[in-house]
C-alpha cells in the first residue's frame, strides 16, 4: 500500500483545507512539472567528434606522397646501384712475370739477324777468299789437286771454323745479355703500366664511391625535407581539429544547458513553494520560540514540516515498500482535531538523507516527498 498519495488526508472526519491562492500555485506548479516530465527525449543532432580537417588531409597526403615519392627514392636507388657496383670491384691484377719463363727469342732475333748471321756470312766470305788464294798458291807450286793442297785447305778450314765458333759464342753471349736486358726493361715497363692502371681503377672506384655516398645523402635529405613539410602541415591540421573539437564540446554543453533550463526553472518554483527547500534569505522578526514563528504560517507550512519536534500524538499507520514508517500526528501549534499523515524527518535521514533538508528560519527538518520514491 502507498501512503504518499494520502499525505494531506486526515485520519479523522475533519478535513484540512489549503488556502485557495496557495492551492492554485501548487496546481500551477504541478502542471508545469507535468509538462517538463512529458517533454519527449530530444537527441543532440550536432557534431560530437571533430573530423579530419582539410589541412590534415593535406598533411596526410603529403606523408603518403613522401613515402611514394620517386624523387628521393630514385636518388637512393642511384646511390644503391653505384655502391652495389663497387661490391664486386677488383682492381687490375699486377703480375711480375719471371724472367726465366719469358720467351727471349723476340729480343734475340734482331741481334741474330743483324749481327750474328752477318758475322758468319763475312767469315764464310773470308774463308772462300782464302780458299781461292790457296788454290792459286797450289797452282803456282804445281801442287793443285795434290796432297799438299788438301792439307792446306784443311788447315785453312779448321782455322776459320775455330775462329767462327769463338766469334759465334761471343756474339751469342752478347745477344743473350742484350735480350735479357731488353726483356727486363719491357717487364719493368709492363709492371709500371699495370700499377698505373690499378691505381687508376682504384681512383675511379673511389670517385664512384664518393658519388654514391653523395647521392645517398641527397636522397635521404630529400625524403627528410618532404616528411618535415608534411609533418608541419599535419600539425596545423591537428590544431584546427582541436579547435573544432572545442567548438563541438561548447555546442554540446550549450545544448545540455538548454534542455536542463526547464528543470532548473521547475526547481526554482519548487523551492519557492517549499517542495525543495534551499538556502533562501528571509527576513524574520525575533520571537520567543520557533513554535511561535511557525504558528503564523501554520496554514501553509504544516504539510511540509516533518521534524519530530513539531509533532505530537504520533501513531504508526503502516510501512511502505521501502520499509519506511508512515504515521498520523498533530502539529503542536495546530488544532488537535486536525490530523496529518506523513513520515518523520529524523527517520528518513537514516534511509533517504537526500530527501531531508533544514529550514533556514526555524532550524526544523523538512522532507521532500518527491524524492522518497526516487531510489
Amino acid at each position: 500500500m502507498s501512503f504518499i498519495g494520502d499525505l494531506f488526508k486526515s485520519g479523522q472526519s475533519s478535513s484540512n483545507t489549503i488556502d485557495p491562492q496557495i492551492k492554485a500555485l501548487l496546481m500551477q506548479n504541478y502542471n508545469t512539472a507535468q509538462g517538463v516530465a512529458n517533454t519527449p527525449f530530444q537527441p543532440y543532432t550536432g557534431e560530437r567528434v571533430a573530423g579530419f580537417t582539410p589541412t590534415q588531409f593535406q598533411g596526410q597526403q603529403g606523408l603518403i606522397s613522401a613515402a611514394n615519392d620517386s624523387t628521393g627514392t630514385n636518388t637512393i636507388n642511384n646511390a644503391t646501384g653505384i655502391l652495389g657496383s663497387l661490391a664486386g670491384f677488383k682492381p687490375q691484377t699486377i703480375s711480375a712475370p719471371q724472367l726465366s719463363s719469358t720467351d727471349l727469342s723476340p729480343y734475340m732475333n734482331p741481334f741474330q739477324h743483324n749481327v750474328i748471321d752477318a758475322s758468319i756470312a763475312q767469315n764464310q766470305f773470308a774463308r772462300d777468299q782464302q780458299g781461292v788464294r790457296d788454290n792459286a798458291s797450289a797452282t803456282a807450286a804445281k801442287a793443285f789437286g795434290g796432297t799438299r793442297q788438301a792439307v792446306q785447305r784443311a788447315l785453312t778450314t779448321e782455322g776459320y771454323d775455330r775462329n767462327n765458333q769463338q766469334n759465334l759464342a761471343a756474339l751469342n753471349s752478347a745477344n743473350f745479355d742484350q735480350a735479357q736486358r731488353g726483356a727486363q726493361f719491357d717487364i719493368g715497363n709492363r709492371m709500371t703500366a699495370g700499377a698505373q692502371n690499378a691505381a687508376n681503377d682504384l681512383s675511379g672506384a673511389g670517385l664512384r664511391l664518393n658519388a654514391g655516398n653523395s647521392w645517398l645523402s641527397a636522397g635521404d635529405d630529400q625524403l627528410k625535407d618532404a616528411l618535415t613539410r608534411a609533418g608541419v602541415i599535419n600539425q596545423v591540421g591537428n590544431q584546427q581539429q582541436q579547435l573544432g573539437q572545442q567548438q563541438n564540446d561548447a555546442a554540446y554543453q550549450e545544448f545540455l544547458r538548454m534542455i536542463n533550463y526547464p528543470r532548473e526553472q521547475q526547481d526554482i518554483r519548487n523551492s519557492a513553494l517549499g517542495f525543495l527547500p534551499k538556502d533562501n534569505t528571509q527576513t524574520t522578526t525575533n520571537s520567543p520560540s520557533p513554535l511561535s514563528m511557525i504558528g503564523s504560517i501554520a496554514s501553509i507550512a504544516a504539510p511540509f514540516f516533518s521534524d519530530e519536534r513539531t509533532k505530537e500524538n504520533i501513531d504508526t499507520v503502516g510501512y511502505d515498500e521501502r520499509g519506511r514508517r508512515w504515521v498520523e500526528y498533530n502539529y503542536r501549534w495546530d488544532d488537535p482535531s486536525v490530523r496529518y499523515r506523513g513520515v518523520i524527518a529524523q527517520e528518513v535521514l537514516e534511509t533517504d538523507p537526500l530527501a531531508v533538508s533544514t529550514d533556514p528560519v526555524t532550524g526544523y527538518l523538512m522532507v521532500d516527498y518527491s524524492k522518497l520514491g526516487a531510489h
